[in-house]
């Protein structure tokens, strides 16, 4: 890598981290680049020379994390333990361990909810390819899957807004059992 190429990603990596560093105290429609360029410690040239606005930084960001999670999936986690709740709930776990103040900023405190959106549809389709359901009965798979990966993310993010209000464990074997068991015995 050349010297050029290295001032690119110090730049970029500064800007992630002011932007991050924000996040934690003020909603995203409330920042501006100006902000942005001070914590960082560069300009607003430079801000620009990387980025058109504060969106795309999001959106690099969102778009390199489900470009991992599809190749992790690719490469195992469906195939090695197939579809069951506890293992997509550990997963979805492990993506809010990585980085709970941009999850927490991005997906509920600010209702930012494109993210779990693109997290889901790769889930989806890498379950729906692994279960390799015959053609004529495809959207039967596809509606279970959808209503699976749909009420599952949906209480994770409901749990995260609530001030997670009970252990993670708890909330696994909650969501499990709601999948597995009827609502209304």
């Amino acid at each position: 890598m050349n010297n050029q190429d290295m001032r690119v990603v110090k730049s970029k990596k500064a800007i992630r981290d002011a932007l991050f560093n924000i996040l934690a105290y003020k909603p995203i429609n409330k920042i501006t680049v100006k902000e942005i360029s001070d914590a960082a410690g560069i300009n607003r040239k430079t801000f620009y020379a990387h980025y058109n606005t504060i969106e795309d930084i999001i959106t690099e960001m969102e778009n390199e994390l489900v470009m991992n999670i599809d190749a992790y999936l690719k490469n195992c986690i469906i195939s090695e333990y197939g579809i069951n709740p506890y293992y997509f709930i550990q997963f979805i776990n492990a993506i809010y361990s990585s980085n709970p103040q941009f999850c927490e900023s991005i997906v509920s405190v600010h209702n930012y909810h494109f993210l779990a959106e693109k997290i889901k549809k790769v889930f989806k389709r890498q379950l729906i390819e692994s279960l390799h359901p015959p053609e004529e009965n495809r959207y039967i798979t596809e509606f279970k899957v959808e209503f699976y990966l749909s009420g599952a993310s949906s209480v994770y993010i409901d749990w995260i807004k609530q001030g997670k209000p009970c252990p993670f464990a708890e909330l696994s074997v909650i969501i499990g059992n709601l999948i597995l068991e009827p609502l209304f015995p």
